[in-house]
């Protein structure tokens, strides 16, 4: 599942973002731009996984985790500490109106895990793993350095969320889901389950919008 829904996310923010290319209107221009790096971020998934992690090159990647008992509780475990961090800072609202914009949003979150969890995770991983001191987490053993950068990555996911969430607590509660997705990828070596996770929270929150614009 999570290689469909990679490549529906290819297909429908490349979609949107050749519709809205030569839009002249700020909003449009500023649309094909959000939905063309969406495009791009599912895209690098698929491309470099493998690759970074030494997997060889394949046109359809061996990586993505076929539906198991692992993967479902990897998903729950994952959706859980999501649900906490938004409980706990704040509740991230997602309010749309045109469709577009409900796939746009909805979409974003296997792009975005194939880019912040799968390429620069596992570049992190595979640069920094046998470096510096190491923590225990549970029964692992994880390099301070992996640990930096997995909190580098979680200030970045922030980041290309400020333009839209202009409120701190907001920033703060993204952050913090993505040092927890971060952390999880880092532990269960297993794309599928953030992609998973992170589409189904979209979708959760997105859902009573998504109703009144589709039904």
């Amino acid at each position: 599942m999570g290689y469909y829904l990679t490549v529906f996310a290819v297909v429908i923010q490349g979609y949107l973002w050749i519709s809205h290319f030569q839009d002249t209107d700020d909003y449009g221009q500023y649309f094909a731009y959000i939905a063309g790096i969406e495009c791009l971020f599912a895209l690098s998934g698929l491309l470099l996984y493998d690759v970074i992690n030494k997997r060889g090159f394949h046109l359809k990647p061996k990586h993505f985790t076929p539906l198991s008992g692992s993967l479902l509780i990897h998903i729950v475990v994952i959706l859980a500490g999501l649900a906490f961090i938004q409980a706990t800072v704040q509740f991230i609202p997602m309010t749309v109106k045109t469709p577009e914009i409900a796939l746009a949003v909805v979409f974003a979150g296997p792009s975005e895990e194939n880019f912040f969890r799968g390429v620069l995770i596992s570049i992190i991983i595979m640069s920094f793993s046998k470096v510096g001191f190491k923590i225990r987490i549970f029964e692992k053993e994880i390099s301070i350095w992996v640990l930096f950068g997995i909190v580098l990555t979680s200030i970045a996911f922030g980041a290309i969320h400020a333009n839209y969430y202009n409120d701190f607590s907001l920033l703060l509660g993204t952050v913090l889901c993505g040092f927890w997705l971060g952390i999880t990828q880092w532990y269960f070596d297993d794309l599928t389950a953030a992609i998973l996770a992170h589409f189904i929270l979209n979708l959760i929150v997105m859902w009573p919008t998504i109703y009144l614009i589709f039904f």
